[in-house]
C-alpha cells in the first residue's frame, strides 16, 4: 500500500500530484526569494555604481571647469598684450584731458553694447578717434576691462 491505507490508485496518484505540485511551488518560492534577494543586491550595486558614476562626472566636470579658466587666463593675457598697441589698433578713444587710448574696434564691439552702438554710427575706413566725457585714465581702465575682463 505504501502507507496509504484505504486509498485507491486514483487517490494516491492525486496525492502524489499534489505533493509534487506543493514541492514545485516551494521550490519556486525559494527560487523567487533568491531572485528577489539577488535583484535587491543588484539594485544596491547599481545604486552604488550610479553614485560612483555621479562622483566621476562631478570630478570630470570640476576638472573640465578648470580647463576653460586656464584658457581664459591665457586669452586675457594675450589680449592684454594688445592694450595700448598702436600698431594693431584701428581706433583711438580720446578723453577729456586730451589723452588718446589706442584700441581694436572689433574687441570693443564684441565686449560692450555701448561701444558697438557708437562704432556702428561711424562709417570710416581709416583710423577713427572717438571722444568721450571721461579722462584718458578712466578710458584706459574701460578698454583694459573690455580686453581682459579685469582691471
Amino acid at each position: 500500500d505504501g502507507g496509504r491505507v484505504g486509498c485507491n490508485f486514483t487517490q494516491s496518484t492525486r496525492f502524489e500530484q499534489m505533493e509534487l505540485m506543493l514541492q514545485s511551488q516551494q521550490k519556486k518560492n525559494k527560487y523567487d526569494e533568491k531572485i528577489g534577494i539577488e535583484e535587491e543586491h543588484y539594485s544596491i550595486q547599481e545604486h552604488h555604481q550610479s553614485q560612483h558614476a555621479l562622483e566621476l562626472d562631478r570630478t570630470r566636470a570640476s576638472s573640465a571647469s578648470l580647463a576653460p579658466s586656464i584658457e581664459l587666463i591665457d586669452l586675457a593675457n594675450d589680449l592684454r598684450k594688445l592694450l595700448y598697441d598702436e600698431k594693431n589698433s584701428d581706433i583711438y578713444l580720446r578723453g577729456t584731458d586730451g589723452g588718446r587710448i589706442p584700441a581694436v574696434s572689433a574687441i570693443l564691439s564684441a565686449r560692450s553694447p555701448s561701444f558697438r552702438r557708437r562704432l556702428q554710427e561711424i562709417d570710416s575706413t581709416g583710423v577713427t578717434v572717438l571722444s568721450f566725457r571721461y579722462n584718458s585714465s578712466v578710458l584706459g581702465a574701460i578698454v583694459e576691462y573690455c580686453y581682459t575682463g579685469s582691471v
